[in-house]
């Protein structure tokens, strides 16, 4: 019977590694520069393989998100280099806001956002950019900010109306 616990633990996991390895690495890549980024997927999954009973069944993905998130953070600060951190994240924006330019979006608006967005606390930037350019909501923006779908929802709510009243203050 334990063989084919172990068969079964295998084949979930092996699933959710084909599911979410190209996600996690992009995810890691656009995020983490900074970070060995192949070393970073490689410690998610390795965690992911520990922790498989942890794995909230509607939202794998966002677990993902979050443990490769903390691990990277960790890695930093470990490094001695929280600066580059904040080197990284105050150039995220601009960086982000340029992936979404295109021809409908005036130019002044895409600075405007960019403006904005560096003004924001590191956690409303996160959550920000864990929903718009990472595509997560719900139970997945939750499982990656390491709290309920709830919480997730009013700190997004709430982060979108700073990032407008900075929006609006920058005309």
């Amino acid at each position: 019977m334990h063989a084919d616990g172990d068969a079964e633990r295998r084949a979930r996991f092996e699933e959710v590694f084909r599911a979410h390895h190209r996600s996690v690495a992009r995810f890691v890549a656009a995020r983490y520069p900074t970070v060995d980024g192949g070393d970073l997927v490689a410690l998610t999954f390795e965690v992911a393989w520990r922790r498989l009973d942890d794995a909230p069944l509607d939202a794998v993905r966002g677990w993902l998100f979050g443990i490769a998130r903390n691990h990277a953070r960790n890695a930093i600060r470990r490094r001695g280099r929280q600066r580059v951190l904040g080197d990284v994240l105050a150039n995220e924006p601009v960086r982000r806001v340029a992936w979404l330019h295109d021809d409908r979006l005036p130019v002044e608006t895409a600075e405007r956002l960019a403006a904005a967005l560096g003004q924001l606390s590191e956690s409303d930037r996160d959550v920000i950019e864990l929903a718009a350019f990472e595509g997560l909501s719900g139970a997945d923006l939750g499982a990656a900010l390491g709290v309920s779908a709830g919480a997730a929802s009013v700190r997004l709510h709430r982060a979108r109306g700073r990032l407008g009243d900075l929006f609006e203050a920058g005309r």
